[in-house]
């Protein structure tokens, strides 16, 4: 589960906002729109795709 805590910013500040910097090692999953379950599917492949 995600709480409020960790909740860095949004699409917008990861894709434009120059003082939101990731690192390298950093892996970003963000809700797209659509069912929530299929967007954990998605980025639970994805996850494990790059471990």
């Amino acid at each position: 589960m995600i709480d409020r805590a960790r909740i860095e910013g949004d699409l917008f500040d990861l894709t434009q906002l120059p003082a939101f910097e990731r690192r390298r090692d950093d892996i970003t999953v963000y809700k797209n729109a659509g069912g929530a379950h299929l967007d954990l599917i998605v980025s639970q492949h994805v996850i494990a795709r790059l471990s």
